[in-house]
């Protein structure tokens, strides 16, 4: 099978205007030189040989000198950067004559002919229009961290390529985030202003201060205001979404909070967007309508806590000196899923930071605890019921897999630098 056959070179070459082959796929390649040989002097390229999925060894045939040569791999890559000239250059270069890029070129399947022309650097249309509807998905990635001075890599974005009306696409985007729990993130920077604005409330009482009473005085009065969570207040144009999944307990200090979840990231280039369930939810002073929001019902796996996991790269688990996490059966349901998902497995997803815990007696989800008893009803309704129906994980299992979560080693590496690597959503 010819390498110009391959599907993501002609997905690729088509979507670039370099082959506009209506469903055939062209076996050989002719092109015209523009110098030396003469400008109606054609020669072939056949490809014959797959190196690899994104690489090719053509056979070059100069009609003109009556020379047959293995032209070294290619890599069809460079289409991505450096357009089709320079590829075709490239292929040729070892034996070029002087010839200078090709400026029309034709393609022959089975007698089939077509001539197409191209100028370098022109991006058909289309091209751009998708490139805007999926920019315009993405960007929020982006907006977040370059507020405070940062840049964050975003995740991939699916483009459906239909060639709708882009302002449609992009509203149609936008609406999705705004209901999707994984795009209520905020930046380091908006949790260390909520931080300051903390300090300012409370004064000579912040060191005691737990988030109960930052949601008590600062979020609850916001979120019932602007009837958003706090994540889409301070992010009023666009929603953010996560890199990092924050697990931790309401009865930590604040204080204590903030910082330990800021110095795993105090040398990194590249700052995270946080996922943190009192800024991602509209706080309430209804208990009713928080219960609602979570919207746990039968599946825990339906709640928002879990669907912005499942989108996270990274968990950052913040231990305290005032409660054990593993005694909070939302801590315990977290750190499973993760556990499920390959985070915990996964090298440098799992960070751990705050005090290490004394306690060394193995973990019972059975006896952990929630604010609203009927969670934890809820919840362990739902382990039971999955290791019925799907063969899912035992009491027991779960248990052994939260017990070696909590003595998990790997503490946060204060030194490391972020890249934009580090906060792919693949």
């Amino acid at each position: 099978m010819a390498p110009f056959a391959t599907p993501a070179f002609l997905a690729l070459a088509t979507a670039t205007g370099i082959f506009r082959v209506a469903g055939s796929v062209p076996a050989l390649l002719r092109v015209r030189t523009s110098r030396a040989l003469g400008a109606n002097t054609f020669s072939t390229i056949q490809a014959f040989e797959i190196v690899t999925n994104a690489s090719c060894r053509p056979m070059w045939t100069d009609q003109f000198l009556g020379t047959q040569r293995t032209v070294p791999s290619v890599d069809i890559g460079i289409l991505k950067g450096k357009g089709y000239c320079q590829l075709l250059s490239q292929k040729c270069q070892p034996f070029h004559l002087g010839m200078d890029c090709w400026d029309q070129y034709e393609m022959i399947d089975r007698g089939w002919h077509k001539a197409a022309t191209f100028a370098v650097g022109i991006v058909p249309p289309v091209v751009l229009l998708l490139a805007y509807i999926v920019a315009s998905c993405r960007s929020q990635w982006k907006r977040g961290a370059a507020q405070n001075g940062h840049l964050v890599s975003d995740s991939d974005v699916a483009s459906d390529g239909s060639g709708s009306d882009s302002s449609t696409e992009s509203g149609e985007c936008a609406q999705n985030h705004w209901e999707d729990p994984a795009w209520a993130a905020i930046t380091m920077q908006q949790l260390l202003d909520l931080h300051q604005k903390a300090r300012q409330e409370f004064q000579d009482e912040f060191p005691n201060i737990t988030m109960h009473h930052v949601n008590a005085r600062i979020l609850q009065p916001l979120c019932e205001k602007h009837g958003k969570c706090y994540a889409h207040i301070v992010n009023a144009e666009e929603p953010l979404l996560l890199n990092v999944f924050v697990s931790h307990a309401w009865q930590e200090g604040f204080d204590e909070f903030v910082q330990y979840v800021a110095s795993p990231f105090r040398h990194w280039s590249l700052q995270p967007n946080l996922w943190i369930c009192a800024t991602a939810l509209i706080q309430s002073r209804d208990a009713s309508k928080v219960s609602a929001q979570v919207g746990v019902g039968e599946h825990p796996e339906a709640a928002p806590f879990t669907r912005a996991l499942l989108r996270a790269g990274r968990l950052l688990v913040v231990r305290n000196q005032a409660v054990n996490l593993f005694e909070r059966i939302w801590c315990c349901w977290e750190l499973f899923k993760a556990y499920e998902i390959g985070l915990v497995a996964t090298p440098g997803a799992l960070m751990i930071t705050g005090p290490a815990d004394t306690n060394m007696a193995p973990v019972k989800i059975q006896q952990a605890l929630a604010s609203d008893p009927e969670d934890k009803k809820r919840i362990m309704r739902h382990i039971h019921q999955m290791a019925r129906d799907r063969n899912g994980p035992s009491i027991e299992q779960i248990n052994q897999t939260l017990t070696h979560i909590k003595f998990f080693r790997q503490e946060v590496v204060f030194s490391h630098s972020a890249t934009a690597s580090d906060f792919s959503d693949d």
